[in-house]
């Protein structure tokens, strides 16, 4: 009886430490069980697994609880806004402008170094109002190749309405005027002068 006994309470002992995180917590049930693996019973080893085995449960059960889902990372980062573009202070930098929203539309117009020798330069009167609306364009100058004046008023028709130009650079008229030049090289695809390399002092040779 006193082996008996002896057992019994390293049982219990045994009990009481494995449940002691989840005792701690106040729960009622595990109190149940420890008091129960503490009476004498033929299957006092049984109960005694199965009481620790529901103290490790619970202590898993509050801990999965209690953590915060992990982020989601397929979730695509918040972006900032891009930034929009100033409006131009000047004529030139109208021009630059007014030129790049022309260069974006037109499959004929090609980055890089211009070539030597250009096949034709064209010179267009580009006539602009207060919201970005082509009033008018006209053809001041060329070397005779139709198509490629063509190719020069098609890039601006196809650009559709450009960029309003800036109160200082309109200066309170209802609209405003100034010249551009497409620089043609010899497949008929080109570059506007306001965004172009410096030329080369051959490329002259096409306006004469």
């Amino acid at each position: 009886m006193a082996t008996r006994a002896r057992a019994l309470r390293r049982h219990s002992f045994t009990v009481m430490t494995m449940a002691y995180p989840a005792a701690r917590s106040g729960d009622a049930r595990l109190h149940r069980i420890v008091r129960f693996a503490g009476r004498p019973n033929m299957n006092c080893q049984r109960s005694v697994r199965a009481a620790a085995l529901a103290a490790v449960a619970l202590t898993a059960g509050c801990a999965a609880f209690t953590s915060a889902p992990p982020p989601d990372a397929g979730q695509p980062a918040a972006q900032a806004p891009a930034a929009s573009v100033a409006p131009a202070l000047t004529l030139e930098g109208y021009k630059k402008q007014a030129a790049r929203h022309i260069v974006t539309a037109s499959p004929e117009a090609f980055d890089g170094k211009l070539p030597e020798i250009l096949k034709s330069v064209v010179v267009l009167d580009l006539t602009i109002d207060r919201d970005g609306k082509v009033v008018k364009t006209t053809v001041r100058r060329s070397n005779g190749y139709k198509d490629l004046e063509a190719t020069a008023l098609d890039s601006v028709r196809r650009a559709g309405r450009l960029p309003a130009p800036s109160a200082a650079v309109h200066r309170g008229a209802p609209t405003i005027t100034y010249l551009e030049t497409w620089l043609f090289r010899a497949d008929g695809r080109f570059q506007i002068r306001s965004l172009a390399e410096p030329q080369p002092v051959a490329a002259a040779s096409a306006l004469q």
